[in-house]
Order: C-alpha cells, then sequence, then structure tokens
C-alpha cells in the first residue's frame, strides 16, 4: 500500500516536472541560439539568481496579490453559487439574470476599472470587486449545471414523500451542486492570481503589479522575467493545491 501510494506521488511530481524542464530548456537555448542579452531574454539562471538574491523583494508583494486574489475569488464563488440558486428557483429570475451575466462576462477588465473606481475609489476594494466580477461567472455556470441535471431516481423520491422546492433544494440539489462548485474553485483560483496583477498594474495600486510597472520604467527586464516566472508559479502551485481539493471533496458527493 505505501509503495503503491509511493509510485501514485513520484507520477504526479513527474507530470508537473517535467514540463518545466522542457520550456527551461527550450528558453536556454533560444537565448544562446538568438544570442539574446540580459536586456532581452535573460537566462533562466540569470532570472533565478535574481530571485534567491532579493527574495525580499519579491515576497511582500507576491504576498499582497495573493491577499487581494482570496477575498475576490470567496466572494465571487459566493456570487455565483447565490444567482445560480435564484435562477434555478425562479424562472423570472433566470430571464433577468442569465442575460446580466453574459454582458458581464463580456466586459473586458480595462473597461471595467474606470468605472468600478469610480463607484468605491481607486484601491484595494476595486481590485477585489473586479475580482469577483471576473470569477463569479464560471461558478454561476457550474453550479448551476449541476442544480439542473439531478439524480432523477432520487428527485423521483422525494417527489413521492412530497418534499417541497426547498426541501429539495437543500437535501438533494446542494449537495450534488459541490463537485461544480469545487470545479469552480479549481477554475478561478489560478485565474484570480492573474486578474489581480492585472489590476494592479493599470491601477498601479502594489503587489506584483505595480512591480512591473516600476520595472518596465527602470527597463529593468531580468526582474520582469522574475515576477513572470513566479505568478506562474504561484498559479501552478495554486491549481495544484485546489485539484487535490477537488478530488478529495467531489468524490464524497459523487
Amino acid at each position: 500500500m505505501v509503495s503503491s501510494n509511493a509510485s501514485v506521488l513520484t507520477r504526479r511530481i513527474a507530470s508537473l516536472v517535467w514540463p518545466v524542464v522542457v520550456i527551461l530548456v527550450a528558453w536556454e537555448l533560444v537565448v544562446a541560439v538568438n544570442g539574446y542579452t540580459d536586456l532581452l531574454l535573460p537566462r533562466p539562471g540569470v532570472v533565478a539568481m535574481e530571485i534567491l538574491l532579493h527574495l525580499d523583494k519579491y515576497a511582500g508583494p507576491t504576498l499582497t496579490t495573493i491577499a487581494l486574489a482570496v477575498p475576490g475569488a470567496l466572494l465571487g464563488l459566493a456570487l455565483g453559487s447565490g444567482l445560480a440558486i435564484l435562477v434555478w428557483y425562479s424562472s423570472v429570475l433566470d430571464g433577468l439574470i442569465t442575460p446580466t451575466t453574459n454582458v458581464l462576462q463580456a466586459i473586458p477588465v480595462v473597461a471595467m476599472l474606470p468605472v468600478i473606481g469610480r463607484l468605491v475609489g481607486y484601491n484595494e476594494i476595486t481590485i477585489i470587486v473586479v475580482v469577483m466580477l471576473l470569477s463569479f461567472f464560471p461558478t454561476f455556470v457550474l453550479v448551476l449545471g449541476r442544480l439542473r441535471q439531478p439524480n432523477g431516481s432520487t428527485e423521483d423520491v422525494f417527489r413521492v414523500f412530497g418534499a417541497d422546492r426547498r426541501t429539495t433544494l437543500v437535501r438533494l440539489l446542494l449537495p450534488q451542486a459541490v463537485p461544480g462548485l469545487m470545479a469552480a474553485i479549481r477554475m478561478t483560483a489560478p485565474f484570480s492570481i492573474g486578474a489581480v496583477i492585472l489590476a494592479q498594474y493599470l491601477l498601479a495600486i502594489g503587489g506584483l503589479g505595480q512591480l512591473i510597472t516600476d520595472s518596465v520604467v527602470r527597463s529593468d527586464t531580468v526582474a520582469v522575467w522574475a515576477i513572470a516566472c513566479i505568478t506562474t508559479f504561484v498559479a501552478i502551485l495554486v491549481f495544484a493545491l485546489t485539484k487535490m481539493l477537488e478530488d478529495r471533496v467531489s468524490t464524497r458527493f459523487l
């Protein structure tokens, strides 16, 4: 049993490591073949040394970015789940909410920021609201899809015993919607990191986004690539953790 678990863990680690190795080798080859300088495309080793030698420079902005992504993503999950329940419960609300969510999803972030900034101010709250509006739609779609596809035989049992819509929702549909919610968490969590960085970059409000702006102004290409690598690592780590959470939780509700 132990050896089996160890082999599974080894395969998972290998599946995550080999793409990184391929990318790093390809990156090194592109720099070497084309003779790029650090001003255009630094070598992977140069970027790695930049991160290791200046951890304090990147740690604070990274934590700031994550601290803004978490509440934004959580609010998006709550908003998406709540709207999905309302749409399932009322056909009238379905006609009002569904088109509105489709419109909001089609609006670019650049167009959202000035409007939200005028309403709540150009501060961290604006970034959280932007992340919420960008992350609620996957939750809305996935949770609503699970609510509208209940287990047929189980739903018949509820009807036979005279369960009303509220009881059916609470006892049957919401538990069955948990896998959809977990899939939404897996999808929105890494996306929220990028959304925060984009908003910080456009608004110049702290975090990795502000650090990108400062590095571009100084023509510090190595720092820009270091931020890109850190962002990629954080997003992959968040995805892996949420995928593990999804696998553990969803199996209990399938």
